[in-house]
């Protein structure tokens, strides 16, 4: 009572944002995507130029920050990708009710107590689904194939593969992240699932398998856009708590192991945080709207696929999660481990837009623009002088 509590973390000034993105740069920390290079689009950004002929970042518009290669907007993206997402979309969510009432129905008819049924549901939906995302990540780390690789944000090599002691080090925090990533889904989890039944019961969920009961496509639609609002705003308020100095060393500090971040590194976390940060905001919406189980397994999925996506290390512009107005992205999210740093959101960006925590990685982004076009300056002089023929065997 009456103790003085610190103030969460304060975004930094537009000038500290320049400056840390500045030291980022110098310290050889740069982000240069290989898809900017890949894809030739690095040469379409427009050119900075001060009277010294330096770049000045503060002179990239808001529109030119949203077309760089690797912060995807499906706005700038091939239509070919564009039509991807929206396919995965649709395949997601959209499909007759009559075969939703059906596979919930078989599914229901496996296991006779509502209570059991709900708990291992989950369980089952919750490990099928993370390892289905991280499995064929894996593949795509393992194979290393140029069509996925020019979507890497980071240029520096995978840990892996940056000599023996990195990889040493990077496979035994792989092995450390099984261990607490099977504690928390399999001793806290169904702790918290079982418990939590009966407050799901009372707000309203429920596993009917009558087909008036299993929900049509688009109330699973519109109850998980509310799901997803919800969890955005708890997990951003959590996550920015979790970066407090006084408790940051205690809790979060486990998840930012990674500062080269992977799919399997989105549940790596400590218990506290997993309970606090992401069981409690993942759980509000279905609690409030009172949803069926089958809806509560399609956001499990979803939710589950964002931040896999968010930790890949990689900028597919297939995602369907750029397809949301105001989207975060995969870039953000690696911004925020590589600089432990802003970005606490997940599926949006306005509240760190809002609060100014996004004005690190702003700054960090705007330099990439003006790098990018002191390349373009530097590729077109070398040109002029005859020296560049072929920009692809350069």
């Amino acid at each position: 009572m009456g103790a003085q509590i610190d103030p969460l973390p304060s975004p930094a000034s537009p000038a500290q944002a320049q400056g840390q993105a500045d030291a980022a740069t110098h310290a050889g920390d740069v982000t240069t995507p290989a898809s900017a290079v890949a894809s030739g689009v690095g040469d379409a950004l427009p050119v900075h130029s001060t009277k010294g002929g330096s770049v000045d970042p503060s002179s990239v518009s808001e529109r030119e920050l949203a077309r760089l290669p690797h912060n995807h907007s499906w706005r700038w993206s091939p239509p070919v990708y564009t039509a991807a997402s929206c396919l995965i979309f649709l395949l997601f969510f959209v499909q007759p009710h009559s075969w939703r009432v059906r596979l919930y129905s078989s599914l229901r008819s496996l296991v006779d107590d509502e209570r059991q049924f709900y708990t291992l549901g989950s369980l089952v939906v919750h490990t099928l689904s993370f390892a289905a995302l991280n499995g064929g990540m894996a593949l795509i780390y393992w194979a290393g194939l140029p069509f996925f690789e020019q979507f890497k944000i980071e240029s520096k090599p995978w840990p892996w593969h940056r000599g023996p002691k990195e990889r040493a080090q990077y496979f035994a925090l792989v092995r450390k992240t099984l261990a607490l990533i099977s504690f928390n889904l399999y001793f806290l989890q169904p702790i918290l699932l079982w418990v939590g039944y009966r407050d799901g019961k009372r707000m309203g969920m429920g596993g009917d398998p009558s087909p008036e009961a299993v929900p049509a496509w688009y109330t699973s639609m519109w109850q998980i856009a509310v799901c997803m609002l919800i969890e955005d705003t708890l997990f951003y308020w959590s996550h920015r708590m979790l970066h407090w100095p006084r408790i940051y060393g205690y809790v979060h500090k486990v998840h930012h192991q990674y500062k080269t971040s992977i799919g399997l590194a989105s549940e790596y976390a400590h218990p506290i945080e997993f309970i606090v940060s992401n069981a409690i905001p993942f759980t509000a919406g279905p609690l409030l709207l009172g949803v069926h189980y089958w809806t509560w397994w399609q956001w499990t999925i979803l939710r589950l696929g964002e931040t896999v996506d968010g930790h890949c290390g990689y900028e597919f512009p297939w995602s369907p999660y750029r397809l949301l107005p105001f989207s975060g992205s995969s870039t953000a999210h690696d911004y925020h481990h590589s600089h432990n740093l802003g970005n606490y959101a997940s599926f949006f960006s306005w509240w760190d837009r809002l609060c100014g925590t996004d004005r690190p990685f702003v700054a960090f982004e705007r330099k990439q623009i003006a790098l990018r076009a002191a390349q373009h300056e530097a590729r077109e002089k070398l040109r002029a002088q005859g020296k560049l023929r072929d920009d692809k065997t350069q």
